[in-house]
C-alpha cells in the first residue's frame, strides 16, 4: 500500500524537529561545551608544556668481520648479537645501574636493534637530558662487554688461520725442496747427455779411422800380416760401430725421455708452488683483514627532543575537550528532562487526590 503524502510530510517534519531539537540542546548548553573544552584544553596544554623533554641517546657498533671464501662476513650474525644483548648483557647492566642510582633507570634503559641490511648494531635509550651521563656509562659498558666477547672469537679465528698459514708454508717448503731435487736431476741428465755426445764424437772418429785403416788393409790383403791386420781392424770396427749405436740410442732416446720426464715433473712442481703461494697469500689476506668489533659512533644525544610532542598533545586535548563538552551537554539536558518529567508526574499525582475529593 502506498504511503499517503500527509504521512510523508509528517515523517519529514519529525526528522526536522529532531535535528532542530539537537541544535537547540547544544545552543542551550553551549557554556557546558565551551567550559569543558577550555578545561580539557588547559589540562592538555599544561601537561604538554610542563612535561620534561625526553631525548634519544644512540650508540652505533660495527660488528667485526672476516673474509670467508670470496665474501666478507661478520664474525657473528647481527641478529644473534641483538638477541645476546637484549636477553643476556643489557638486563644485568640495567639492574646494576638501577641499584646504584637513587632515581633508577628511566624508560626501558637500553635496547639494541639492527638496521636492515647492515652489519651494525644500534643501542637506543630515551630519557631526560640530565641523565645523559647515566646513559653514556650504560652504553659504554654494553659496548665493552660485546667487544670482550667478540675479541675472544677473533682470537680463535686468528689462531686457526695462523695454524693454517704455518701448514701452507710447510707445504710450500716441501714443494720447493722437491723442485730443487728435480732441477738437480734435470741438470745431471743434461750433463750426462752432453758428455755422451762428446763420447759419441770420439767413437765416431774411431770408427772413421778404423774404416780408413781397414780400406788400406783390404788393398794389402795378399800379405799374411796384412790379412791379420784386416781381421783385427774389422773386429775393432764392429765393436766401435756397436758402441756408437748404443751411445747414439742412449743420447737420442733414453736421455731425452729422462730429460722430458724430469722437465715435466719440474713443471708440475713449479705449478704447485705457484698455487701454494696463492693459497698462502689468500690466508695472509684473511689474516690481515680480520676486523674487530668497534665503536662506530656515540653515545650521542639527539639534537631535538623526541617526547613529548606538544603540538599533538594540545590538538588531542582540543578534540577530546570538544567531544567531552558535547557529551556533557547531552547528559545535562537528559538530566534536566528527567527532573522535569519527575516534577510533572509528582504534580499530577498531587492534583489527582484533590480532584477525587
Amino acid at each position: 500500500m502506498r504511503r499517503r503524502p500527509q504521512e510523508d510530510r509528517r515523517y519529514t517534519d519529525d526528522d526536522e524537529i529532531s535535528l532542530v531539537d539537537l541544535w537547540l540542546v547544544l545552543a542551550r548548553r553551549k557554556w557546558w561545551i565551551i567550559g569543558t573544552f577550555l578545561v580539557v584544553l588547559a589540562v592538555a596544554a599544561a601537561a604538554a608544556f610542563l612535561s620534561v623533554h625526553r631525548y634519544e641517546f644512540i650508540t652505533t657498533i660495527e660488528i667485526g668481520t672476516r673474509i670467508s671464501g670470496n665474501q666478507v662476513s661478520p664474525i657473528e650474525s647481527p641478529e644473534a648479537v641483538v638477541a645476546k644483548l637484549n636477553e643476556g648483557y643489557i638486563p644485568p647492566i640495567i639492574e646494576d645501574f638501577a641499584a646504584k642510582t637513587p632515581d633508577g633507570v628511566p624508560g626501558n634503559g637500553v635496547r639494541a636493534r639492527v638496521p636492515q641490511g647492515s652489519n651494525l648494531v644500534v643501542l637506543q635509550s630515551e630519557g631526560p637530558q640530565d641523565r645523559r651521563e647515566l646513559f653514556t656509562d650504560m652504553h659504554n659498558l654494553v659496548v665493552q662487554r660485546l667487544q670482550q666477547d667478540h675479541n675472544r672469537m677473533v682470537d680463535v679465528i686468528r689462531q686457526g688461520q695462523q695454524v693454517q698459514l704455518a701448514e701452507e708454508m710447510s707445504r710450500l717448503a716441501e714443494l720447493e725442496s722437491e723442485a730443487t731435487v728435480m732441477e738437480g736431476r734435470l741438470e745431471r741428465v743434461q750433463e750426462a747427455r752432453r758428455l755422451l755426445i762428446e763420447e759419441i764424437k770420439v767413437v765416431r772418429a774411431l770408427v772413421e779411422r778404423a774404416e780408413g785403416e781397414r780400406e788400406r788393409a783390404v788393398r794389402e790383403a795378399g800379405e799374411t800380416t796384412a790379412a791379420m791386420t784386416l781381421l783385427l781392424l774389422t773386429n775393432d770396427l764392429h765393436q766401435n760401430r756397436a758402441r756408437l749405436t748404443q751411445l747414439e740410442e742412449r743420447a737420442a732416446v733414453q736421455l731425452v725421455n729422462e730429460r722430458d720426464l724430469y722437465a715435466s715433473e719440474l713443471g708440475r712442481v713449479r705449478g704447485s708452488i705457484e698455487s701454494q703461494k696463492q693459497r698462502i697469500e689468500g690466508v695472509k689476506i684473511q689474516l690481515a683483514n680480520i676486523q674487530e668489533t668497534r665503536l662506530l659512533s656515540g653515545p650521542r644525544q639527539s639534537l631535538n627532543p623526541t617526547a613529548p610532542n606538544r603540538k599533538l598533545m594540545v590538538a588531542l586535548g582540543a578534540v577530546l575537550g570538544l567531544v567531552a563538552g558535547v557529551f556533557l551537554a547531552f547528559f545535562a539536558e537528559l538530566g534536566a528532562s528527567v527532573r522535569a518529567r519527575r516534577e510533572a508526574v509528582a504534580e499530577a499525582e498531587s492534583e489527582h487526590p484533590r480532584q477525587a475529593a
